[in-house]
C-alpha cells in the first residue's frame, strides 16, 4: 500500500496513511491515494503547497522511536525516509 509523505518547512514529515477499508472496489491504488490525499488537504489546508512523494509502506522505517526526526531524502534516485539529526527533539510537557 502506498502512503503520501509531505515534507514540512522544518524538514520533518507528515504521512497520509489511507484506511484500506475505505477503498472502493473499482479504484486503482493511485486513485485511492489521490482521493484520500484530496480529502486530507480539504480538512488540513496547512499541507497545501508542501512537497510530497508517494512511498510504499514497506519503505517507512520500522523503528518509530525518532519519527519526529524523519525526513525525506533522495538516494540513488529514490525517495527514502531517514532520521535527520538536525531536527530538534520534541519537548513533551510534564504532567
Amino acid at each position: 500500500m502506498k502512503y503520501r509523505v509531505f515534507s514540512n518547512p522544518n524538514g520533518s514529515i507528515r504521512i497520509i496513511k489511507p484506511n484500506p477499508r475505505s477503498k472502493k472496489p473499482d479504484e486503482t491504488e493511485a486513485e485511492f491515494l489521490e482521493r484520500c490525499a484530496a480529502k486530507t488537504l480539504a480538512n488540513d489546508p496547512s499541507l497545501r503547497g508542501l512537497p510530497s512523494v508517494d512511498m510504499e509502506d514497506t519503505d517507512l522505517p520500522t523503528d518509530r522511536t525518532s519519527r519526529n526526526k524523519w525526513s525525506v531524502k533522495v538516494r540513488a534516485g529514490k525517495a527514502v525516509i531517514e532520521v535527520d539529526p538536525l531536527i530538534p527533539d520534541r519537548v513533551r510537557p510534564l504532567n
